[in-house]
């Protein structure tokens, strides 16, 4: 199915001759592994990947593998990285992708709650104050795209705080994370 999903991503970029980042789809890598990969397609028909590779505990239950490199590519004027939703929140990724000359960072992200969106908005703010530079957030919440928690379909429409943004969005850079053995919990906030 990921193979339909990223056909239908490149039909759209070559007809309307843009550039479209998809939001993530689980893939089998060629290894055999469970990925979370969005596709950027370009209106020449190029396709380029990013798996997330801060993968939440839901992820790893479903045996999926975090990936092993940042796509740094061109999008009109800008160097532009993919960060997939809980990517952004870790700022050593942005820090790598800063280095590699990107100047914006496009953030796709699923969340199952208005916590979720915050989370990840948090995130593309932090990033971008830090690193200043240009972070695009495209969210999807919930299975619907309305939060779950809210107190109803038509209150969450008026109310939600996460607004479409319509983002129509390569060289690789490795990324070799921690161990989790390593990693250490802090108990403060």
């Amino acid at each position: 199915m990921f193979d339909e999903i990223a056909a239908g991503i490149a039909a759209i970029a070559a007809g309307h001759g843009v550039v479209v980042l998809g939001g993530s789809h689980n893939r089998i890598a060629p290894a055999g592994s469970l990925r979370n990969t969005a596709v950027l397609a370009h209106p020449d028909g190029r396709l380029e990947t990013q798996d997330k590779l801060h993968l939440t505990p839901q992820e790893h239950d479903l045996g999926t593998i975090g990936g092993d490199d940042l796509l740094v590519t061109t999008v009109g004027p800008f160097t532009v990285g993919v960060q997939i939703c809980a990517d952004i929140q870790f700022p050593e990724l942005t820090r790598v992708l800063l280095a590699a000359g990107v100047e914006m960072v496009l953030a796709p992200s699923l969340t199952w709650n208005r916590r979720g969106v915050f989370r990840v908005r948090t995130g593309c703010h932090a990033r971008a104050i830090e690193n200043q530079l240009f972070v695009a957030m495209s969210p999807l919440v919930g299975s619907s795209g309305l939060p779950v928690n809210s107190p109803g379909t038509l209150s969450a429409r008026r109310s939600s705080p996460v607004r479409s943004t319509g983002l129509s969005a390569a060289t690789t850079v490795s990324w070799h994370p921690p161990s989790r053995r390593s990693r250490t919990r802090s108990s403060s906030p």
